[in-house]
């Protein structure tokens, strides 16, 4: 007997009154699902909770789920905001030490490999811890080796949202954030891609 095919509920990109339902169905199947087991990719996840949105339209349902802080995106993936993942006592004494090294890196790139030389611990324990620590919103993964603390994040963030509605450039948050170019470029790329700020040529300006 063939197995009767999931209905899907249509997502109404043009009709906001009309968004309720399948943001409630997203939000209960990440709440259900562990992020590590079926890695929650926003295709895989509206498939799941049986929401029909063409591909090119989940960046519309995600820029909402991530200005309401509802999500984080972790990889190209969703995981809940409220999601935090246990830690026993070996891996927060671990932590610890990693934060610390961390936060006197502030914004440099930093390979994973140097954190692990540094504390005299294998590669494989750092990439688990920070991970999870990304999870439980301690870190932030910007983009390949280059993770911040909470702390600089948001004194990143803070320079950015300062421009208001003014647009401003890369020279100029460079000088403001007192940061390399690389490590700029980054960081304003991250913000495009989770939808804090939309550049236009040499300029951004903050999404609202």
């Amino acid at each position: 007997m063939l197995e009767k095919k999931q209905e899907l509920v249509p997502f109404h990109v043009d009709s906001p009154e009309l968004h309720q339902e399948p943001i409630t169905k997203v939000l209960k199947k990440l709440q259900d699902n562990n992020p590590f087991v079926i890695g929650n990719k926003p295709s895989y996840v509206c498939k799941l909770a049986g929401i029909d949105i063409p591909k090119k339209d989940i960046y519309i349902l995600e820029r909402y789920l991530l200005i309401q802080k509802l999500i984080k995106p972790i990889e190209n993936k969703w995981i809940l905001n409220t999601y935090t993942f246990p830690l026993n006592k070996k891996q927060v004494l671990l932590q610890e030490k990693v934060l610390s090294v961390l936060a006197k890196k502030e914004c440099s790139v930093l390979k994973i490999v140097e954190i692990a030389k540094e504390l005299s611990v294998p590669i494989q324990a750092v990439e688990s811890l920070l991970h999870v620590s990304v999870l439980n919103g301690q870190l932030w993964y910007i983009g390949p080796n280059f993770i911040l603390t909470d702390a600089n994040y948001q004194r990143l963030l803070s320079i950015v949202l300062g421009y208001g509605d003014k647009e401003f450039i890369l020279k100029e948050f460079i000088s403001d954030a007192e940061l390399k170019r690389d490590i700029a470029i980054q960081f304003l790329e991250y913000l495009d891609k989770i939808y804090v700020t939309s550049r236009l040529n040499e300029k951004r300006i903050l999404l609202k």
